[in-house]
């Protein structure tokens, strides 16, 4: 999955496509980090519905590091298993 960088300050019951709440980004092999893709994350309470976005329907709920529902977007890098699917099997962190 490489490394998560989110803003905890966008994540809230608000979806804007042009603000993602979390970066994902995989080393290259110089140890540089390469933005590979973006996750947007809107909290579960325990009775709201997943959303959506781009005609998709948010994953989840997932509860860690806490009770959330998400949508992965592989904007930079291919994903064989489609452009919102929650994992990419071509990304590898070096060695």
């Amino acid at each position: 999955m490489g490394f998560h960088y989110a803003d905890f300050s966008r994540i809230d019951f608000t979806l804007d496509a042009s603000e993602p709440e979390v970066l994902l980004y995989v080393p290259n092999e110089r140890g540089q980090l390469k933005l590979v893709g973006l996750e947007y994350m809107v909290p579960f309470t325990g009775s709201n519905p997943p959303p959506t976005l781009f005609g998709q329907t948010f994953a989840g709920p997932f509860f860690s590091p806490f009770p959330h529902y998400e949508l992965h977007v592989w904007a930079w890098k291919h994903n064989p298993d489609g452009l919102f699917a929650p994992f990419n099997p071509k990304l590898r962190c070096p060695e």
